[in-house]
């Protein structure tokens, strides 16, 4: 992005376009090598997530409380765990590689399922792009290990 736009002082307009911060992952996908940026933050026990719990669970009670009483507060567990599910649902919706279809979560819970899961992803592009399928060949196996011969000193 150009630091100059007309009408603007440079100055002017570094000062109204700053550059986004928070915490940004970088990493590289595991199979198309490409260079990723995540900006999500993984730590789910931030102050602000548990104001924001308090909070509705606050407005949950004050809407709720001529049925529940005081105990709709014990509404913070149900809104925690659903927090905390949908948290990590979104993160896991965002690792996923759009160029390749690599999932690390599952790669790392279900590797025959990750594996498929890929085969499935470039299938469904192959597909829309009306191209057949190529055929999978098998992967070369590894040559065995046997044990080496032992020397037997006389």
């Amino acid at each position: 992005m150009s630091a100059e736009k007309p009408g603007l002082e440079p100055e002017i307009w570094k000062q109204l376009v700053k550059p986004k911060t928070g915490p940004i992952w970088s990493f590289y996908c595991a199979i198309c090598e490409v260079p990723r940026k995540l900006k999500l933050d993984w730590n789910l026990n931030r102050p602000i997530h548990w104001v924001r719990i308090g909070l509705t669970t606050a407005v949950f009670t004050l809407a709720t409380f001529h049925w529940f009483g005081w105990k709709g507060l014990v509404s913070f567990v149900p809104f925690w765990t659903l927090f905390e599910v949908s948290y990590r649902l979104r993160i896991r919706r965002h690792s996923r590689c759009p160029h390749c279809g690599f999932d690390p979560f599952l790669a790392m819970t279900n590797v025959p399922q990750a594996k498929a899961e890929v085969a499935r992803f470039w299938a469904q592009k192959f597909e829309e792009l009306g191209v057949e399928v190529p055929a999978q060949e098998p992967l070369p196996q590894p040559p065995s290990a046997e044990k080496p011969a032992q020397v037997t000193q006389t």
